[in-house]
């Protein structure tokens, strides 16, 4: 890596950093603030079409599948995500292409000027808001035909969020970030659902029932087509009548593993089914090949067989309780050794409660971040559901060597509670370095 990309690294880091410092509230989010630095780029994501995905779990996953079935009908694909596991360059790919640190290097050169340039009322853009600016403006750059973007954070004031999509996306709606989305579901889905935007057709999954009132409530006042990718078929939200599925999405198929995936699957591939509808030209061999090559990493990935190494990326009570019922038919016949860490504003007793109970070893440690929970407070959650041992390291990468020490070739060693922990699992078993 040359000087030139860790310097261009070293500025974004100076600007303010919304994902380590969480605001105090969505409205803090300045939507007005990156549209009018994008205006000042020359409104790069005018280029392409798009499709923009928001919800509480299953984004990440949702958007490579998308990205996956655009690519297998021939277009050139745009993917952009956060957070990132090894390296900022993750975020922004193009044909699953990681940005070059050239490139990278490059348009931060080419941006910087222009950010001296936005109207001081508007405040200082933060790191996340000029990676955004930076992806939609690198895709415009090397003529992609579709962009998948991923919200990173609620919806209605996402910096994502100034993009007209072609679609809207939302996965499935729960409980995260409540001290800045709100602490009612109602309230939540309402900040997922500012991507709706008018007469634009948008689809989700089956919802809670105060959820989905309010996804169909906005829908119709904006006017937008809502469907939802059932089990059994997508169907409009105005109707009973169910569309069969371009692609099943048998587990034994999918790329990704984990029951979750399913219901991500048939988002994805519900998705695809309305582009065509919209006029997308996507052969069905699309649909497999798409559906069966696509991969997202850190989404019950199992790194390793004997022991039997499994790392995810849940973070709330939601994605617990899921990677909790993936897990079962392996840990059923297998000791389970889970290594525990999780940020401070998540809810702890939320998300231990699903998995420590089978496990014969917990194994806890702080997240290297700067809202890692404390270790303590972690143990006082897990206590009332525990029947094994608790273990505490001192870090991620210990706490992963410890498991793997523990560990007989016929056991089951789960990292999970971030995806902190996640990414340092894929380095300490060779999957990944860190930049």
């Amino acid at each position: 890596m040359h000087a030139q990309y860790w310097e261009a690294l070293d500025w974004i880091a100076s600007l303010r950093d919304t994902e380590v410092e969480l605001p105090r509230s969505v409205v803090e989010f300045n939507l007005p603030r990156t549209a009018e630095f994008l205006r000042l780029l020359g409104t790069p994501q005018a280029a392409y079409p798009a499709v923009v995905i928001a919800g509480t779990n299953g984004k990440g996953s949702t958007a490579a599948m998308i990205e996956s079935l655009l690519r297998a009908t021939g277009l050139r694909t745009g993917l952009y995500t956060s957070p990132h596991l090894h390296s900022l360059r993750e975020r922004i790919q193009i044909n699953r292409q990681l940005i070059s640190p050239q490139d990278l290097a490059d348009m931060v050169t080419e941006m910087r000027p222009v950010v001296k340039r936005l109207p001081s009322v508007l405040g200082s853009l933060s790191a996340y808001e000029f990676l955004t600016a930076l992806a939609l403006t690198y895709f415009a750059h090397h003529q992609i035909d579709y962009a998948v973007l991923e919200i990173g954070l609620g919806g209605r004031f996402d910096a994502v969020n100034v993009v007209q999509a072609d679609i809207a996306v939302i996965t499935h709606i729960s409980f995260d970030h409540t001290d800045i989305l709100g602490h009612t579901l109602d309230s939540i889905a309402y900040e997922k659902a500012g991507i709706i935007k008018p007469g634009v057709m948008t689809v989700t999954v089956p919802q809670h029932a105060t959820a989905a009132t309010v996804l169909s409530n906005i829908a119709r006042e904006r006017d937008a087509p809502l469907f939802i990718a059932e089990p059994e078929g997508l169907r409009a939200d105005t109707s009973a009548t169910l569309e069969p599925y371009a692609f099943e999405a048998d587990l034994k198929q999918l790329g990704l593993q984990g029951i979750v995936q399913q219901e991500n699957a048939r988002l994805a591939v519900a998705t695809a089914m309305l582009l065509r509808r919209n006029g997308l030209n996507m052969a069905e061999t699309a649909f497999t090949s798409g559906m069966t090559n696509v991969f997202w990493p850190a989404r019950f990935e199992l790194l390793q067989e004997q022991p039997l190494v499994i790392v995810d990326g849940a973070h709330n009570a939601d994605a617990a309780h899921k990677l909790a019922l993936s897990l079962y038919p392996y840990a059923r016949e297998r000791r389970l050794i889970l290594v525990l860490g999780i940020l401070a504003d998540k809810d702890h007793e939320a998300i231990t409660r699903p998995l420590v109970s089978a496990a014969s070893t917990v194994i806890l440690c702080p997240v290297k971040h700067r809202r890692s929970a404390n270790v303590d407070l972690l143990k006082n959650a897990l206590k009332p559901h525990l029947k094994g041992n608790v273990l505490v390291a001192g870090d991620p990468a210990s706490a992963v060597t410890l498991a793997l020490q523990l560990a007989h070739a016929d056991d089951l060693v789960c990292v999970t509670g971030s995806l902190f922990m996640a990414a340092t699992a894929r380095e300490v078993l060779g999957h990944a370095v860190r930049e």
